[in-house]
């Protein structure tokens, strides 16, 4: 909280505003207006990635939104909230590598049946 802010909040904070008064006003409301901007740009990031682990972690839909719901605004606790959120996925991904590997594997090899890729082709990506 900055001195202006308490200033304003003060019970003796003046009704009549002086031209100082109303820039300091002005540039609180501008340093407001970009932390919010920022915030809003940090939980789309954050979200933006949690939303992509979802789909291939196949959270069920009913944990992702009670995630939604809990995790509105722009405050400091909803960005702890997608922090938080993005950590227990990333750990859920290393827990589960393995079968998040076994399973695309699996995908490719279903595409390739259906696109009749013979075994040259196919050897030709022995790394799986």
């Amino acid at each position: 909280v900055e001195e202006i802010d308490r200033a304003i909040l003060a019970p003796e904070w003046p009704n009549g505003l002086g031209l100082d008064a109303i820039e300091e006003l002005s540039a609180r409301a501008t340093e407001l207006m970009d932390m919010r901007q920022e915030r809003e740009a940090q939980i789309t990031e954050l979200k933006n990635v949690i939303i992509g682990l979802w789909e291939r972690l196949k959270i069920p839909e009913p944990e992702r939104q009670q995630f939604e719901s809990d995790s509105n605004g722009v405050c400091d606790e909803t960005i702890a909230r997608c922090e938080e959120e993005l950590e227990r996925l990333v750990q859920q991904k290393r827990e589960r590598l393995a079968s998040l590997v076994e399973d695309t594997r699996r995908s490719i090899e279903a595409l390739w049946d259906e696109l009749h890729v013979g075994e040259a082709q196919r050897a030709a990506c022995e790394p799986m």
